[in-house]
């Protein structure tokens, strides 16, 4: 088995299908509706059959135990121009893919 299946397969359901939670939009203090007690939502989404979890690598150092037995997405900020570093750290919390964002009207980016 190759790394992408091997990591592909973590984010799926065993028919090929998969839900991820979303997380990660709490960005600027951003409060939206079941982000102001991540540790509970998180528990609650896993128990009801998120396959992975898309979030801040923040988060999944804090929440780690509740999502090792989902995938884990992170989104990774490049945008300040640490794309080494933000690799790094997916690959020091065992994330199975990254969600990046380009701002091409950054000159950083």
């Amino acid at each position: 088995m190759d790394g992408l299946t091997r990591r592909t397969s973590r984010i799926s359901a065993a028919d090929g299908r998969t839900v991820i939670l979303a997380f990660d939009h709490g960005f600027g203090g951003a409060r939206h509706a079941g982000m102001q007690y991540p540790g509970t939502t998180l528990s609650e989404c896993i128990v009801a059959g998120s396959d992975a979890v898309l979030t801040t690598p923040g988060l999944a150092r804090q929440y780690g135990d509740a999502l090792a037995s989902v995938g884990l997405v992170l989104t990774l900020d490049l945008a300040a121009g640490h794309e080494e570093t933000a690799i790094r750290e997916a690959m020091l919390l065992g994330a199975d893919m990254g969600k990046f964002i380009f701002t091409p009207w950054n000159p950083l980016a």
